[in-house]
């Protein structure tokens, strides 16, 4: 026969339960509040989390040195920006597709259709250009209109079908 367990060690279990439960959920809030405000504690309590180390010896500490760096420790635009050109159409050269040209059927002829796919083939961007502001969004020009410059025509049911201004456009992807 199982042995009973009196009413007074129940009701110990249960005090020790629920103080156990209490700290736990005070330490897991705890936890976050404290990383969410630790700048502010750092500050209150005098901690420094970093030390700047400033050496008067001929050790030179900079570990990351700019290559475009002019002699004077101001940076060279003008060759930083060649590197970035040079960069660019480096990454553009590799990311080109060819396609294969059964048949004949390249060089397409001067008036001749495409149907552009994707909502890039309307409204193109340039990668990075939020963050690097190196070109503007106003001077990105749809592959429709590069395409009829050069002679070519575009279906203009997809073209319709990918503009920003078409009803319900926000929702396609491309």
């Amino acid at each position: 026969m199982a042995k009973k367990i009196g009413k007074p060690k129940i009701v110990i279990w249960a005090i020790v339960t629920a103080i156990c439960a209490l700290l736990l959920a005070t330490a897991i809030v705890g936890t976050y509040l404290a990383n969410f405000h630790a700048s502010a504690l750092n500050n209150l309590f005098g901690c420094q989390t970093y030390k700047i180390v400033d050496n008067d010896t001929e050790t030179d500490s900079e570990y990351f040195k700019s290559a475009y760096v002019d002699g004077s420790g101001e940076y060279d635009d003008e060759t930083l920006w060649a590197a970035d050109v040079i960069v660019a159409k480096r990454v553009q050269s590799e990311g080109t597709t060819l396609l294969w040209n059964n048949d004949g059927a390249l060089p397409l002829d001067e008036g001749s259709y495409v149907s552009l796919f994707g909502r890039a083939s309307a409204e193109f961007r340039y990668p990075g250009v939020s963050s690097s502001g190196c070109m503007g969004s106003g001077s990105a020009r749809s592959m429709n209109s590069v395409l009829g410059d050069a002679g070519f025509g575009c279906n203009v049911d997809m073209y319709s079908f990918y503009r920003p201004a078409a009803p319900g456009n926000e929702k396609r992807s491309g």
